[in-house]
Formats: structure tokens, C-alpha cells, sequence
């Protein structure tokens, strides 16, 4: 409003109203109509300013409005993804509800299957899991290849729905927010608010975090992706006000030398079982746990590590074999400092709910990573 005063125009209508006061004030005695009194020069005066004052206010608000209607007219890129989510999300919900057959016409559709929520940065392998996870999608032939692949593109939000739960593929830029800070920020916070609006008794059943083994391998990297992920989870916390149980998911194991060759005779049953832990309750110290947990696990591997070399015949695989419980060893420390970061209570935010901890492979792209090799030619 002071910016208004300081305007030329503003200025020199002032200056002119004050001209004409001052000739009113100094030559009205000598009028026709006299205005000696001072009384009447004043009654004259005051009226100019009132008139000069309304009219700089009426211009001043009618060009606010105008700038309020110009921006509001221009949409921003954020609005737009919110304005194409929403829409998603109508899709996918119209899907559940031919699907749902005689609960379709009240809202138990919507709370029949669980929904989980898929985090991870970019190339971290969320898709990918999914699409070799061997989970079945039972409104591919009814809905066609959109229900495998999501409802819309993978800019945004695909939705996976499958036997069990319906899954939600974020974007990566939601969790890492970094390539248009302002515009992903307003759109995860979007998103979030559909969920809440559609699904109100329970917007999700939980939270899969996705990251791959070569994002802890920079511990600075590694840093950021847990500042990262902890914004995310407290704005679920904020926005949803639930408590959910979230699962952390490893991919790219097979990036790990020795991986391939150690588990390719393992039979199709074998290779269905889950590669990690579940914990059954909410407790404390679950980060500890981890690390007991961890132990049992590769104590498991060992067991089959003897047999594994003495089954391979190939020298060069023996080796990778052999080496192999080792590699895996070797990410103990990485993964507990992700762990212990991402889920340390603090005086302002309790502690996320971890649920469980797994590792995963997918189809192998990149050098196998080799950190028994990378540790000696250190030492050397």
C-alpha cells in the first residue's frame, strides 16, 4: 500500500490537488464568492483531498484485482499435476468400483483390498520390482494392460492393482524433490491430499521404501536420501495423521559380485522365499534387532556357502561364490547407519514404525559391484 505513494502519478496529483489548495487557502478573500473565513477555505479544501483520496484508492484496488486475476488465470505446473492426479485417481477409483461387485455401491471397495504407498528416488528400481514381482493383476483382462502398468503415465502416480493390495509407484522427484523443489513439494502434498479425501477411515496401510544397495554406497548420498526420505514420512504423518508400518526394501542385489552365480541353482520355490525380516510389534531398539536380525541372516547364508562352492565348477565362479557372504558382510555398516537415521527418535517426532527389512534383485544393469576388490586395492 506505501509502494501506491510513491507512484509519479500519485505524486503529481498530489502536487496539483496541494496547488489548488493553496490558491483556494491565499487567493479565496479576494473571490467573488469571499472565502475569507478560514472555516469555509477549509470546508472548500478538505473535500479535494477526500475526492483525490477515493479516486487513488479505487484505481489502486481495481489494478489489484486485475494482477489477482492474471495470476490466478495462469495455472502453475504444480496445479496441473495436482488438476491430472486427481484425475488419476477418479480413474482408478471408478475401476475399483466396477470391479467390486455388490460393495461397489457404498465405499467398502475402497477399504476391501490394503493400499501401500511406493517411495524411492529415482532409478532406485521401484517399477521394476514390481513388474517381475510375479504378483498376479486380475483387472488386466477386464481394463486391459492399464491395470498392470498403472492408471496414467509413471510421471506422477501409477496404481498396481493386484490380489492382494493395491500398490501406488510415486515418481522419485516426490521423495528427492529436486529437480523443481516448489512445484514436486506442492504436488506430493497434493497427492497426499487425495488420499485423505477419498480414503478417509484409512488413506494407506503403509509405506514400501525402495532404495537400491549403490545409494549407500556414498555415505554422503546416503546422508541425503534419509533426510529426504524423513521429510516424506513426517509429511504422511502431518497431512494422513495415521501411524503406518513401513517396510524397506534393498534392490539391486544382484549388482553385488558373486550374487548371480551363488543363488542360480536355487529352484523356483527357493527363489520365492522373502531375503530378510519382518518385525512382529512396535518396539524399541528395532535398529538393534536389525543388526541381530542381519546375523541370523548371513549365519543362514553360510550354511549354504561350503555346499555352493564345492557345487560350482567353473574356477572364476568358484571364486565369486566363495567371496560372496562376504560381500554381503560388508554392507552391514552402511545399512545400519540408513537405518539408524532414518528411524532415531527425536525430542519433536517419534520414531517411524519399521515393519521389516528386505533385499531384492531384478534384472542386472551396470557392473557387478565388488567391495572385497574395492577394499584391498584401498589397503594396497
Amino acid at each position: 500500500m506505501l509502494n501506491l505513494f510513491k507512484k509519479k502519478w500519485v505524486i503529481f496529483s498530489s502536487i496539483g490537488v496541494l496547488a489548488l489548495s493553496l490558491i483556494i487557502w491565499f487567493a479565496g478573500p479576494y473571490l467573488i464568492v469571499a472565502l475569507g473565513d478560514s472555516l469555509n477555505r477549509w470546508l472548500t479544501i478538505l473535500p479535494l483531498w477526500v475526492v483525490w483520496l477515493a479516486i487513488i484508492l479505487w484505481l489502486y484496488f481495481r489494478e489489484r484485482k486485475k494482477s489477482q486475476a492474471m495470476v490466478e488465470s495462469i495455472a502453475s505446473p504444480a496445479d496441473d499435476e495436482i488438476a491430472s492426479l486427481k484425475n488419476r485417481f477418479e480413474d482408478a477409483l471408478q475401476a475399483l468400483r466396477q470391479a467390486g461387485g455388490k460393495k461397489r455401491y457404498g465405499n467398502q471397495y475402497l477399504y476391501e483390498l490394503p493400499w501401500y504407498i511406493i517411495i524411492g528416488p529415482p532409478g532406485s528400481g521401484k517399477t521394476t520390482i514390481l513388474k517381475n514381482s510375479e504378483l498376479n493383476f486380475p483387472l488386466s483382462d477386464d481394463f486391459g494392460p492399464e491395470a498392470i502398468r498403472g492408471v496414467g503415465g509413471t510421471r506422477d502416480c501409477d496404481w498396481f492393482f493386484t490380489d492382494d493390495a493395491i500398490l501406488l509407484d510415486t515418481a522419485g522427484r516426490y521423495m528427492t524433490q529436486d529437480s523443481d523443489e516448489s512445484v514436486d513439494k506442492k504436488t506430493w502434498q497434493g497427492f497426499l491430499g487425495l488420499l485423505k479425501k477419498y480414503r478417509k477411515r484409512r488413506p494407506v496401510n503403509g509405506i514400501l521404501i525402495v532404495l537400491s544397495i549403490t545409494d549407500l554406497m556414498d555415505q554422503s548420498e546416503s546422508k541425503n536420501h534419509v533426510r529426504a526420505i524423513r521429510a516424506r514420512l513426517k509429511e504422511l504423518d502431518q497431512i494422513l495423521k495415521i501411524r503406518f508400518p513401513i517396510y524397506v526394501l534393498f534392490t539391486k542385489c544382484d549388482l553385488m559380485a558373486g550374487f548371480m552365480d551363488f543363488f542360480e541353482r536355487l529352484t523356483p520355490s527357493e527363489r520365492g522365499q522373502v531375503w530378510g525380516m519382518t518385525f512382529q510389534t512396535e518396539e524399541k531398539g528395532v535398529v538393534k534387532r536389525f543388526a541381530e536380525e542381519f546375523d541370523l541372516l548371513m549365519s543362514r547364508l553360510n550354511t549354504q556357502h561350503l555346499k555352493r562352492v564345492s557345487e560350482e565348477r567353473n574356477i572364476h565362479g568358484r571364486v565369486l561364490v566363495y567371496n560372496f557372504p562376504q560381500q554381503i558382510i560388508s554392507l552391514k555398516e552402511a545399512l545400519n547407519e540408513f537405518l539408524e537415521g532414518l528411524f532415531r527418535p527425536n525430542r519433536f517426532q517419534p520414531a517411524p514404525f519399521l515393519r521389516g527389512v528386505y533385499f531384492s534383485s531384478g534384472t542386472q544393469e551396470g557392473p557387478p559391484i565388488d567391495r572385497i576388490m574395492g577394499a584391498s586395492s584401498r589397503f594396497i
